[in-house]
C-alpha cells in the first residue's frame, strides 16, 4: 500500500506526516490520531506542560519523529529537539519529517544510546510487531517467532554525554527514553551527563527506584495519583503554621517564575488580602490562613500548558477553556490536604462571581465565604496594578473605576472594595513592598 499523508497541527503549528499502511505500528499511530487528535495522549499532554520557547528536547529513540515534531513546535526556533532513532528505514522516514516541515533546529542522529561509544548490536524482535531492541527478545520464552528467525544489525552507538557534546546541548529541558526495556541501562550511562540533565544524585535515586517492577507498574497505572497520596513514604507529615506558609510561598515561587511579569503576582495578591482582611476585622488566623490561600491560589496553572500560559495574543475561547480550569485544580490539589479545606475554599473560588457567572463553580451570593471575596477583590486589584506584556498597570483613579463598576455589575463585594478604597495608598505600598521582595528573590535566583 502507498504510504498516506497526514497533516497535523501541533501545538498551532501545522506539520505533514507520512505514514506506511503495511506497519502495525504506522496504523496503530494513526487510529489514536483519528480517535482523539493525539497518540500516546499522557506522554502528549506533558511535553505541552513542560515544555516552552528557547527549551532543549532530547527523544531517544524518536522513531518517524512524532514526538520531536510535537517538541519542535512547542520550543520554536529558538530552541533545540536532538531526535535519536537507530533503525534505518525509522531514520529515513524523521529525517524526512524533519525536512519537509523546514524544522531546521530539530537534529536527526542515527545511533544508539549506550554505556560506550562504537557499535552495538540491535535486535530485531519478530514477536513484537517488528519491533527492535537493545536487549536479545529470542531469549524471552514467548518470543517464539524471533528464534525461529533471528536478526541483529550492528549500530552506531553513543554515550549520552557524547551526544550532548557533538550536538552543542549543555542543558536539557525534558529527554523522552522509549527504548524497549533499556531505559534503566541508558539513565545508568547517562552519569557522566547527570550535571548537565539534572543532579546526579537524582539519577542515582532514579535507578534504585526503577530496580522494581513495581515503579514501572506504578508509573503507568491509571491510579498513579491514587497509590502516591496514600501509599506514598510521606503520605503522613505533619507541619505547623510557619511550616505550611514557607511551603506555600516556595510554591508560589514555582507557579510565578515563569515569566517575569507573573514573578511578583502570587505574593501581591497574598499581601493584599492579608492587608484588607486585618481592616476587614478577620482574626489572626484567618488572616495567616488566607495570606496562604494568596499565594496558592495560582497553583493550577501548574497544569496549564505554556504554550497557553504564555501566549502574548488573545486566547481563543478553546485555550480560555482550557486556561479556566487552573481554579479547579487549585481547588481539588488543595482540598486533597487533610486540613486545607478553608483554604482549598478560598484559593479555588477567587475567580468567583456574586451574580454567579464565575468559574469554575458558578456559585453565587450567599455560598461565597468572606475569604472567597476577599481573595477574588484581591485577584483583581493586583492584575490591574501589575505591568503587563500588552500594557502598564492601571493608576488609582482608573482602577478604583474599575472596581467600582465590578461592584455595580454584582460582580464583587461592595463592603471590601469599600475597604480597599478606603485605605488604598497604605494597601498598595505594602503590596509593593512584597512585590519588591519577591522581584528580588525572582532576579537573584535567575542570575540577573
Amino acid at each position: 500500500m502507498q504510504p498516506v499523508q497526514v497533516r497535523l497541527n501541533l501545538a498551532g503549528r501545522q506539520m505533514n506526516m507520512w505514514f506506511d499502511q503495511d506497519s502495525i505500528v504506522h496504523r496503530n499511530i494513526l487510529s489514536e490520531l483519528h480517535a482523539g487528535g493525539t497518540y500516546e495522549r499522557p506522554t502528549q499532554m506533558f511535553l505541552m506542560r513542560v515544555m516552552r520557547a528557547g527549551d532543549a528536547f532530547v527523544d531517544v529513540g524518536a522513531h518517524i519523529g512524532y514526538f520531536s515534531l510535537l517538541a519542535a513546535a512547542l520550543v520554536g526556533e529558538t530552541g533545540r529537539v536532538v531526535a535519536v532513532e537507530p533503525i534505518a528505514e525509522n531514520y529515513a522516514q524523521l529525517s524526512r519529517h524533519i525536512a519537509e516541515n523546514d524544522l531546521s533546529w530539530v537534529t536527526p542522529v542515527n545511533a544508539v544510546i549506550a554505556d560506550a561509544d562504537g557499535e552495538r548490536a540491535i535486535f530485531f524482535n519478530a514477536d513484537n510487531d517488528g519491533g527492535h531492541a537493545l536487549w536479545d527478545p529470542a531469549k524471552h520464552p514467548a518470543n517464539e517467532l524471533t528464534r525461529q528467525n533471528p536478526r541483529a544489525d550492528s549500530v552506531a552507538s553513543l554515550r549520552l554525554g557524547t551526544l550532548l557534546a557533538e550536538n552543542d546541548v549543555d542543558r536539557v529541558r525534558l529527554m523522552k527514553i522509549d527504548t524497549e526495556g533499556a531505559e534503566a541501562s541508558i539513565l545508568d550511562a547517562a552519569r557522566d551527563a547527570a550535571g548537565q540533565l539534572v543532579h546526579a544524585d537524582v539519577v542515582d535515586l532514579l535507578l534504585q527506584a526503577s530496580r522494581a517492577e513495581e515503579f514501572w507498574f506504578d508509573m503507568v497505572s491509571p491510579r498513579l495519583y491514587s497509590t502516591l497520596l496514600n501509599a506514598g513514604p510521606h503520605r503522613r507529615i505533619s507541619a505547623d503554621l510557619e511550616q505550611i506558609e514557607s511551603v506555600a510561598t516556595l510554591l508560589s515561587h514555582i507557579i510565578d517564575y515563569r515569566s517575569r511579569f507573573t514573578s511578583t503576582h502570587s505574593a501581591s495578591v497574598a499581601e493584599s488580602a492579608v492587608q484588607i482582611a486585618r481592616r476587614f476585622g478577620l482574626g489572626e488566623l484567618d488572616v495567616r490562613l488566607l495570606g496562604i490561600a494568596g499565594v496558592t491560589h495560582d497553583l493550577g496553572k501548574l497544569a496549564i500548558p505554556n504554550a497557553i500560559l504564555d501566549k502574548p495574543e488573545r486566547l481563543t475561547e478553546a485555550e480560555m477553556q482550557v486556561m479556566q480550569q487552573h481554579s479547579y485544580f487549585t481547588y481539588t490539589i488543595l482540598r486533597s490536604i487533610e486540613g486545607f479545606g478553608q483554604i482549598a475554599d478560598w484559593a479555588g473560588l477567587h475567580h468567583e462571581k456574586l451574580d454567579g457567572t464565575g468559574y469554575p463553580f458558578h456559585l453565587a451570593d450567599e455560598r461565597l465565604s468572606t475569604g472567597a471575596r476577599i481573595l477574588a477583590v484581591a485577584d483583581v486589584f493586583t492584575a490591574l496594578v501589575e505591568d503587563r506584556p500588552y500594557r502598564a498597570g492601571f493608576d488609582r483613579v482608573r482602577v478604583q473605576a474599575i472596581l467600582r463598576d465590578e461592584v455595580n455589575n454584582h460582580v464583587l463585594d461592595r463592603r471590601v472594595v469599600d475597604t480597599l478604597v478606603d485605605d488604598y495608598a497604605e494597601i498598595r505600598r505594602a503590596a509593593m513592598q512584597r512585590a519588591i521582595e519577591a522581584k528580588g528573590y525572582y532576579e537573584k535566583m535567575l542570575g540577573f
